[in-house]
């Protein structure tokens, strides 16, 4: 009588499965001890340790990313909170919100909150501005800054996605006086012109193909007083790989390395949209290595216009 072969044996792709799940839970359990340690700053007796544990985090980490990204291809997310209809928006559209705020944590190995300084330092608020974060993802930025625009300021938050933009509203649900968040793009900014003193955009032109790059700016400008500035924050290529390999931030150079994207710092595109535009520009690293960079352009007065 012939037998069932599949009741009498395991099929081996269980058993490979089952070790690539140990694997993966060992490397993310090395990347949690790299991450504490760099957080409590590298004695000496435990450097070796820092630094395996550090490669290992740095080759876990984008295989994490891969494999999320292949489950929400096959995984179809509505989005029921569209408000403005993009004239262009070819770009990547993040939909994990909470994947996305413990992303920023280990991408930054703790540090988030002096990247975030350091942005709000290159921005320059002062009291009384009205300021948009274009891809405001989760709002954390904005609910840093409306402390620096006061009472008499106000803050606003941009993101195409729903998700996004729900969990921004979520996390200041508590604060006296919140950031305003809605659905919207970069290339159709829902204000009117001439009405903001700030526009920053943290880590998102690196998700537009540079052919939206003139219209995202041609809106920015539109939409910012003379005297304005606007603040780009992405990544770029490292001035010494070594150094930067060593210091936060090095993970968003090692995962946009795996697609093809340029830096949208080192496309020209970019900074020519701006130059074009009438816009003073200056540019600016965070950290050793420079893995991260900035584009700060300041609108002329309409007195320096003048002149």
């Amino acid at each position: 009588m012939p037998t069932d072969s599949r009741s009498s044996a395991v099929p081996p792709s269980s058993g490979i499965r089952i070790k690539r799940y140990l694997l993966s839970s060992l490397l993310l359990v090395l990347a949690a001890v790299s991450i504490s340690l760099l957080l409590h700053g590298i004695a000496l007796w435990y450097t070796p340790l820092a630094l395996i544990a550090l490669i290992l985090a740095h080759l876990t980490l984008p295989a994490v990313i891969l494999h999320l990204r292949r489950k929400r291809v096959a995984t179809s997310l509505v989005e029921d909170d569209i408000e403005v209809e993009p004239q262009v928006s070819r770009g990547k559209i993040l939909r994990l919100p909470l994947f996305y705020d413990w992303l920023a944590f280990i991408v930054t190995m703790g540090k988030e909150a002096q990247f975030r300084r350091w942005t709000l330092e290159l921005a320059d608020l002062q009291p009384g501005m009205e300021v948009l974060d274009i891809g405001c993802g989760t709002g954390t930025l904005l609910m840093d800054a409306v402390e620096k625009v006061g009472a008499d300021g106000a803050c606003y938050g941009i993101d195409p996605s729903a998700e996004m933009i729900h969990r921004a509203n979520e996390k200041s649900s508590d604060m006296n006086r919140p950031p305003h968040f809605k659905t919207g793009y970069a290339d159709k900014i829902p204000f009117t012109d001439s009405s903001l003193d700030r526009i920053l955009s943290t880590l998102v032109f690196h998700h537009f193909p540079p052919s939206d790059h003139t219209a995202a700016i041609r809106e920015m400008k539109r939409s910012l007083k003379p005297g304005g500035r606007i603040v780009i924050v992405d990544w770029q290529k490292p001035t010494s790989i070594l150094r930067a390999m060593a210091y936060p931030m090095f993970l968003i150079y090692v995962l946009h390395q795996v697609g093809p994207a340029e830096s949208p710092l080192d496309a020209p595109t970019l900074g020519t949209a701006l130059k074009d535009s009438g816009f003073e520009v200056k540019r600016t690293s965070y950290g050793h290595g420079g893995v991260v960079g900035a584009l700060v352009a300041d609108l002329p007065s309409e007195v320096s216009e003048n002149k």
